[in-house]
């Protein structure tokens, strides 16, 4: 499983989430996805529908609170069950802050700015 984080603030999710297919599709109904707080699936809650076999990607929504989720984990859904044991990988949050953040207000009349705005990139 891996992610590529979209959403830059910190403490929330948001991106595209991937995994493989099992070396064998026989009776893979669908794939869900959960946010969890092991990588066991403890405590899981579910990112979006459940997605089709041979599709391998799910678009995570952006500003997804992370809370005290730790792991991503994908489960197979077969013909009949829920796999028990989920594919899962930690969570990697990216953030990313502009720095020295500088601004003088040069409009004169009152309740009304104007003027330059400086920053440092992240």
């Amino acid at each position: 499983i891996s992610f590529q984080g979209k959403d830059l603030d910190l403490h929330e999710l948001g991106g595209v989430l991937s995994w493989q297919e099992p070396s064998s599709m026989h009776r893979i109904h669908a794939y869900v996805a959960y946010l969890a707080e092991s990588s066991t699936g403890i405590g899981r809650s579910q990112l979006g529908t459940a997605v089709l076999p041979r599709v391998t990607t799910l678009d995570v929504n952006p500003e997804i609170p992370r809370a005290s989720f730790s792991h991503f984990v994908v489960y197979t859904q077969f013909t009949l069950q829920e796999q028990t044991s989920p594919s899962s990988s930690s969570i990697q949050d990216e953030v990313s802050r502009a720095g020295n953040v500088s601004f003088l207000d040069e409009d004169l009349d009152e309740g009304e700015i104007g003027g330059n705005v400086s920053w440092t990139l992240p």
